[in-house]
């Protein structure tokens, strides 16, 4: 995608704010594993069509003043010290380069413009993205399953310090703006189905009796790593023999009549 794509985006969700109103959309926070060690982190997809950063801990921000919306992101500046063990971070020319928002603040100011925002009327609505599965959350709670929500987390934070400010949600509107695809997503969908395709092909040609599950799934990751993709949308389910049993029978249970 490039910056025409999240420019058009923004302004097309920007429009469903009127006067002092204000959204906020979070990439997400990583999740700690162990000891110094993160687990893989997966930048929020909604977050991610506004602006095209694959970075955790930053937030973007837009407010609309009259006929004119503000963008504003705030995002960890590099580090490089920092970055000899967690990796470099985009500098503000790479954010503008991506997405052109000028405006790229330091996600340590983030609390200080927060306050300042909320505090003196600038903003009496406030829309947040609360992204759930349906049926298992209502606008601020999440079932017991659900162990941690930034999205609603700041809700009850934010309803605690300003009970006089109107949330909103965004989901439903990003939702309905990613249902249709511009031609640019169209041609990535065919090109991700090209490289899926490559990699079934290379599977069928490897698969032979004696081959293990986990070396096949190895050639799959090789034959979409030789494509450039070296991360899949969802893990991969390659299974044989009596561990086969259980993707048969959700396949089943999907195709019924009774599945709908």
């Amino acid at each position: 995608m490039d910056k025409r794509f999240y420019i058009e985006n923004r302004r097309k969700v920007a429009a469903h704010m009127t006067e002092k109103e204000a959204m906020l959309f979070f990439s997400g926070e990583p999740v700690r594993k162990t000891a110094d060690e993160d687990f893989p982190f997966f930048t929020n997809r909604n977050s991610l069509y506004l602006t095209g950063i694959k970075q955790e801990r930053s937030v973007l921000l837009l407010q609309k003043y009259g006929d004119l919306i503000s963008e504003r992101l705030f995002v960890t500046k590099p580090n490089f010290e920092r970055e000899i063990w967690t990796g470099r971070r985009f500098t503000d020319e790479e954010i503008n380069e991506i997405s052109r928002i000028g405006q790229v603040e330091d996600m340590e100011e983030w609390s200080e413009a927060l306050n300042e925002l909320l505090s003196f009327q600038h903003v009496t609505t406030l829309w947040l993205c609360f992204d759930a599965l349906p049926g298992t959350c209502a606008q601020d709670k999440c079932a017991p399953e659900h162990s941690y929500d930034s999205e609603r987390e700041f809700a009850r934070h934010i309803r605690k310090r300003h009970p006089h400010l109107a949330l909103k949600n965004s989901y439903p509107l990003l939702a309905k703006m990613r249902k249709i695809k511009t031609p640019q997503e169209i041609d990535a969908i065919h090109n991700a189905m090209q490289i899926t395709e490559a990699g079934i092909r290379r599977l069928m040609r490897v698969a032979k009796p004696g081959v293990m599950e986990y070396e096949l799934e190895a050639e799959f990751n090789s034959e979409l790593a030789a494509h450039g993709q070296r991360h899949t949308a969802f893990p991969s389910i390659i299974a044989g023999g009596e561990r086969i049993f259980i993707c048969i029978m959700q396949t089943l249970c999907l195709s019924s009549p009774m599945a709908s």
